[in-house]
C-alpha cells in the first residue's frame, strides 16, 4: 500500500496547486527506490510462494521468474535511489507489472470471475502499473523536478 499511496502522491504533485511538490518528489522517489528493493528482498525470501503465483506453463520455470522479477525490483530500485538509469527502471517497472496483469491476473479472473481476492489483486497491480509509469513521467519531467528528486 506504500507504493500505491506514493503513486498518488505523484499524482497529487503534477497538480497545479500541489503545495511541495519538488519536496514531494523528492521523498516519493527516496521511498519508491525503498519499497522496491522491500518487494525485490521479498521475492527472494517467499520464492516458493511467488513462484505459485507464476502461471506453470510459462518457460523455463516458476522459480526462474520468481527470482527474476526479485531481481528486477531489486535492480530498478537501485536505479531509482542511485538516480543511474532511473527512468529506464521505472518505465521496465510499469511493463513488468502489466505483464503481471496479462499473465497472472487477467487469466485468474477469467477462470474464476466470482473471486473478490482475484479481482482485488489485479487491481493493485494495475494501481502500481500506474504508479510506475508515475515515476517515470516525474524522471522525465522538468529539470527542475528532475533535479530536486535527487
Amino acid at each position: 500500500s506504500t507504493v500505491m499511496t506514493l503513486g498518488g502522491l505523484l499524482a497529487y504533485a503534477k497538480t497545479p496547486r500541489a503545495a511541495g511538490g519538488v519536496i514531494i518528489a523528492r521523498a516519493v522517489r527516496w521511498l519508491f527506490g525503498a519499497a522496491l528493493l522491500v518487494f525485490g528482498i521479498s521475492h527472494f525470501v517467499y520464492a516458493k510462494f511467488t513462484a505459485s503465483m507464476v502461471p506453470a506453463w510459462l518457460p523455463p520455470a516458476q522459480i526462474f521468474w520468481a527470482w527474476a522479477t526479485g531481481v528486477a525490483q531489486v535492480a530498478a530500485g537501485l536505479a531509482v535511489l542511485t538516480g543511474v538509469q532511473a527512468r529506464l527502471a521505472a518505465i521496465l517497472l510499469s511493463v513488468m507489472y502489466a505483464a503481471f496483469s496479462l499473465l497472472v491476473h487477467i487469466p485468474l479472473l477469467l477462470a474464476r470471475p466470482h473471486d473478490h481476492g482475484a479481482w482485488a489483486e489485479n487491481g493493485v497491480n494495475l494501481v502500481l502499473v500506474g504508479a510506475a509509469w508515475g515515476l517515470a513521467e516525474m524522471l522525465s519531467g522538468p529539470k527542475s523536478v528532475r533535479a530536486a528528486a535527487r
